[in-house]
């Protein structure tokens, strides 16, 4: 089965300060992450990980924490002062993590995504994504999906997928958005109290606008 995780990037320093700093990459750091993370009822998506399925995030506080908003929203700044929540999608095979998202990904990345349900063509189209190393062709009913390693001295991955699975992952990752969406828009409209400018800025951290 193939699943699409949305995912948002919980910054460490953010959430346990400098210690995150001295211990990341030691033996010390997945215990301590994951402790940390079930005091606040939230799981990883595997141990250590700072990628969180929008899924986990349903605690006010919490989801007040990641938005982090300013005081100073309006109807006609949104675009210019908020994008999309960091992190981005985790592409799952039979609970195996084929991919996961690279530096600078979001939310947003589900429209690259639902590109793929439209692609016809057999060469590599680019997907927008982070820093674009990820790119798309279809041969018959497959989608091969190709990463470039940010870093030299490694192999690209390349994946197989079959059309009509992916595309069902992909419709249900969108769905999981809508219900993320809606969960923060009502937190959103608590802090400002006003549904139009709530709504609009949910949609923008959640890649919807």
């Amino acid at each position: 089965m193939i699943v699409l995780e949305p995912t948002v990037e919980l910054e460490p320093w953010d959430w346990v300060g400098e210690k995150a700093h001295k211990i990341i990459g030691t033996s010390e750091w997945n215990s301590y992450w994951d402790g940390f993370l079930e005091t606040i009822g939230i799981k990883p998506t595997y141990s250590g990980s700072w990628f969180i399925s929008v899924e986990q995030i349903n605690q006010p506080s919490n989801i007040k924490k990641i938005l982090n908003l300013p005081d100073d929203l309006s109807i006609n700044n949104i675009d210019d002062c908020l994008m999309p929540l960091l992190g981005g999608y985790m592409l799952f095979e039979n609970n195996n993590i084929l991919f996961e998202p690279q530096c600078c990904c979001d939310l947003g990345d589900i429209n690259s995504f639902k590109e793929l349900i439209d692609l016809k063509s057999e060469n590599w189209y680019n997907l927008l994504m982070g820093h674009g190393l990820m790119s798309a062709r279809r041969i018959e009913n497959i989608i091969e999906i190709k990463e470039v390693p940010e870093y030299a001295g490694r192999e690209p991955i390349i994946e197989q997928f079959e059309y009509k699975e992916l595309h069902k992952a992909i419709l249900e990752a969108e769905q999981k958005i809508n219900v993320f969406r809606e969960k923060i828009e009502v937190i959103i409209n608590e802090i400002f109290n006003d549904t139009e400018l709530s709504n609009k800025i949910a949609r923008r951290l959640s890649g919807q606008l």
